[in-house]
């Protein structure tokens, strides 16, 4: 039998970033996320000294889902304080400039990014850093794929905006 640690290594590195992507669609603040994300792979590393299941994935879920509903238990519903969103916003230009990249490192990005409503937090999470469409981005939030174009294209806006803010200082 491996040791706890070279099995936790192991599960960790298969199973990491499908985690992540099934707490995006999940979450209801973009604080919850990493603090769910460590919760989970804590529980699982703990309960690793009892059993080593068959299936690390569903139950890492299985886990994830008893920390979602703790969190979120005695949580009313809230409504995302925001503008309304005009679904019909053009995406006319490109995702982003090349000169944004040049200037500006993932770590400035996200943590525009996660000012930003969670709606369009777990969009962008999803189509940038899971390489998810728009279509499978829609499905998996339960809105309409044009709400998801509208989304990212604000979000790249308001980046767009703290880039030539940078600049100009």
């Amino acid at each position: 039998m491996e040791s706890r640690d070279a099995y936790f290594d192991e599960v960790y590195h298969e199973h990491a970033a499908k985690l992540k992507r099934f707490l995006v669609v999940r979450i209801r603040s973009v604080s919850d996320m990493e603090d769910i994300f460590q919760e989970v792979w804590k529980r699982f590393y703990e309960r690793m000294a009892v059993l080593r299941p068959q299936e690390p994935f569903c139950y890492l879920v299985k886990i994830a889902k008893g920390e979602l509903s703790k969190r979120y238990r005695n949580q009313s519903r809230r409504n995302e304080r925001e503008e309304p969103l005009l679904e019909t916003i053009p995406d006319e230009q490109s995702p982003f400039e090349p000169a944004l990249l040049d200037r500006m490192d993932a770590a400035q990005i996200w943590s525009i990014v996660k000012e930003e409503p969670l709606l369009s937090y777990q969009a962008f999470a999803l189509y940038y850093g899971f390489d998810q469409s728009v279509r499978q981005i829609a499905k998996a939030l339960g809105i309409s794929e044009d709400a998801v174009k509208a989304r990212l294209y604000r979000t790249r806006e308001r980046i767009r905006a703290e880039w030539k803010g940078a600049d100009e200082q």
